[in-house]
């Protein structure tokens, strides 16, 4: 059976890895240097290892430079992959989180709400990560989690990324 592995794009980005000792690594996923390095020491120790990357997409208010930059922080995941030979999925963040029952996102929480106001719907945002956030540590109470609310999200957006495609690849098989 594979070996999983979650990317959550990003400049606060990270790779988490389930094993029967989780490890992750948080890092800027636009650079193909760091990522193609922790990759390739992934694949040396676990040879069956697979890939789940969350599709990620610009949103509204970023400026174009922004825009292009976080393009290439989704794409330079799947290129590292594509060139040391691992296989990968892309997933929407919509699809593993309806499919892990979590939290669903702030932006479709504001919207039931019926709010346009920014700083509610950046509030309701706040929360859900800080939601999934707990429920990641929960699951996996051996990781050792940083205290920066930013990489604590994308850490457990990164394992529950892994968590799905275990379920749904395997399902597959």
């Amino acid at each position: 059976m594979p070996t999983y592995c979650g990317i959550d794009p990003g400049a606060n980005g990270a790779i988490a890895l389930l094993t029967d000792k989780p490890m992750y690594v948080t890092l800027d996923t636009g650079d193909p240097h760091s990522i193609a390095e922790h990759l390739r020491g992934l694949k040396t120790i676990h040879t069956d290892l697979f890939v789940g990357i969350e599709r990620v997409s610009s949103f509204p208010g970023m400026s174009r430079p922004g825009a292009f930059s976080f393009g290439g922080s989704f794409k330079a995941p799947q290129a590292v992959c594509a060139a040391l030979g691992i296989p990968f999925v892309v997933v929407p963040p919509r699809e593993w989180q309806k499919g892990m029952s979590l939290p669903k996102s702030s932006l479709g929480i504001a919207k039931a709400a019926g709010t346009k106001d920014e700083d509610r719907v950046r509030a309701v945002q706040v929360e859900r990560k800080g939601r999934l956030v707990e429920m990641a540590q929960a699951r996996w109470p051996s990781v050792e989690w940083p205290g920066d609310r930013r990489r604590c999200s994308a850490i457990a957006d990164a394992f529950f990324l892994a968590l799905y495609v275990s379920r749904t690849e395997n399902a597959h098989v």
